[in-house]
């Protein structure tokens, strides 16, 4: 059965800032397939202090309040946005070709 797994930030009161749902994630096999694995995000430009993940699976006849937190986390990362070398390599090229041109043009 699918878990609901929810990320929120919270800022440097522990006030909840910004946070997202994602539902349908998983399946209750604990046998190590990586079929129902699924990257989750938040992107926000909120300062924040803490990050909380939540999990919660729910059985099929099970009520909410007997619900299972079950979930694998196997990395967390956050920070800047870092580019993908293929557009570091375009963005280096493009700064090269204006170099030459502006320098074609003093000579």
């Amino acid at each position: 059965m699918p878990s609901e797994v929810t990320l929120r930030v919270f800022d440097d009161d522990s006030n909840p800032r910004e946070g997202m749902l994602f539902t349908g994630l998983g399946d209750a096999n604990e046998t190590g397939e990586t079929g129902e694995d699924r990257f989750v995000g938040l992107r926000t430009t909120v300062p924040f202090r803490e990050v909380a993940v939540g999990v919660i699976y729910y059985p099929s006849g099970m009520n909410l309040l007997d619900a299972l937190p079950v979930a694998e986390i196997d990395h967390l990362q956050y920070g800047y946005f870092i580019p993908e070398p293929n557009c570091i390599a375009l963005v280096s090229l493009a700064a090269m070709c204006q170099l030459m041109i502006l320098a074609s043009r003093r000579s």
